[in-house]
């Protein structure tokens, strides 16, 4: 029995290792996601998962490590890249991935060799063409795959944020009107008595166009002065 209650103590003295959850998703140079794709965590053993669906997730402990992900589609279209990342407690972890061509499987699978050239004369000497022009085209294709992939994003996420625009007839479009027939300045009594809206309502209406950047909300006395700063 006091062997029992010994290892008890121990037991509880010892503290549980944090275990962590670490995913995310798989992307190509379109932002898409990318299908069996194998990911690679350097643990204590290494994991190793198909990301069927373009996401993964593994259970890791406090640590560093180095996280790769590979899909080969063909000899000549190899996907891959890695990441490094910090584990420094339990909880949920996200790190994204994006894959890029690999440069050095395809020059390998190119089997680029050097040319010899010739000249008149007892001297020669070797060039690597092959090699140098290969380099230079997939080189200025990768960059010029980034970019599209960054205008895309870009893109994307612009009219994510952009705000919706008033349309004639609803509320939001009643009171800029009324804001700029009133010279572009008004008070939100005025506001109150011209809609035909609760208190409430106008209240959340002013503060969507306020969030929106349309007009800006002055502090005066027991009411709000509504100055109109733009017109969508």
């Amino acid at each position: 029995m006091r062997y029992a209650l010994l290892l008890a103590a121990l037991l509880l003295i010892i503290p549980a290792a944090p275990a962590a959850t670490l995913s995310g998703s798989v992307y190509d140079l379109s932002l898409d996601p990318v299908r069996d794709v194998i990911v690679r965590i350097n643990t204590t053993p290494e994991q190793t998962v198909v990301a069927k669906d373009g996401t993964y997730s593994v259970e890791v402990g406090v640590g560093h490590y180095r996280i790769a992900a590979e899909c080969a589609p063909g000899l000549t279209s190899r996907l891959y890249d890695e990441q490094d990342i910090d584990i420094v407690d339990d909880g949920d972890y996200l790190l994204d991935i994006i894959l890029f061509p690999d440069l050095e499987r395809i020059e390998e699978e190119f089997g680029l060799d050097e040319l010899e050239v010739l000249e008149p004369g007892p001297i020669s000497f070797t060039i690597p063409v092959g090699f140098a022009w290969a380099s230079f085209i997939i080189t200025l294709a990768v960059i010029g795959l980034f970019l599209v992939a960054m205008h895309l994003y870009l893109r994307r996420r612009q009219r994510a944020s952009a705000p919706e625009p008033p349309r004639a007839g609803d509320a939001r479009h009643q009171v800029l009107t009324i804001i700029q027939a009133a010279g572009g300045r008004t008070t939100q009594k005025e506001i109150r008595r011209q809609v035909p809206l609760s208190e409430a309502k106008i209240s959340l209406v002013l503060a969507e166009l306020e969030h929106d950047g349309l007009i800006t909300k002055i502090r005066k006395g027991r009411g709000n002065i509504i100055v109109l700063k733009r017109i969508m």
